[in-house]
């Protein structure tokens, strides 16, 4: 029996479209997470930030003050979202890009039990900076009780601060990585007098 080439294609075509249609929908829904709001707020119209403190998965302390002087990128994600895996890739390059210019890239885990989950995904893109466990309960640490001092109620979801601790900006779903960019680079050129509070 020989093999008809066109008959078995015809027989592909509904699995073809539905392929096709899938990731036609997996771009747009991936658009439509991506925020470009957010417009980076002028020094004076920034708010003053509660200080935190929140624990890394190693259990070690990290608090906003304690980064004065650096622009610090927040980004608050979860291993089972799949918008904050796609993003991934983009806060690596940003952080590799601004490593050596003042500038502290942060993620922060909102997983029920991360010590559990977010080592085989941190190897798994490589994630290279701090991790921190978001606990928008108090929680005790090394220096008292601490506690993220807003709500996060979607991710993913990133802040910058300015290197006075301000609250610069506030992406909400997936960061366009040029805006961040371009966001991070008008603050690092920002007067150090400006940033002071």
């Amino acid at each position: 029996m020989a093999w008809d080439g066109r008959a078995s294609f015809r027989r592909m075509l509904p699995m073809l479209a539905g392929i096709l249609v899938a990731a036609t929908l997996m771009s747009v829904a991936l658009l439509t997470f991506e925020d470009h709001a957010g417009d980076l707020l002028k020094p004076e119209s920034r708010a003053t930030f509660p200080d935190f403190t929140l624990v890394d998965l190693e259990g070690r302390d990290w608090t906003l003050s304690a980064q004065r002087g650096d622009v610090v990128v927040a980004n608050f994600w979860a291993t089972t979202c799949g918008p904050c895996l796609a993003e991934m890739p983009r806060l690596l390059r940003i952080a590799k890009r601004f490593e050596n210019e003042g500038v502290r890239m942060i993620g922060i885990s909102t997983d029920e039990n991360p010590k559990d989950v977010v080592p085989a995904v941190a190897r798994q893109y490589h994630i290279s900076y701090r991790i921190l466990a978001y606990k928008p309960t108090p929680i005790l640490t090394a220096k008292g009780r601490s506690h993220f001092p807003i709500v996060i109620d979607s991710v993913p979801r990133t802040l910058l601060f300015d290197r006075a601790g301000r609250l610069a900006c506030d992406y909400r779903g997936v960061v366009n990585e040029g805006v961040l960019a371009s966001d991070i680079t008008h603050l690092l050129r920002e007067p150090a007098n400006r940033q002071q509070r």
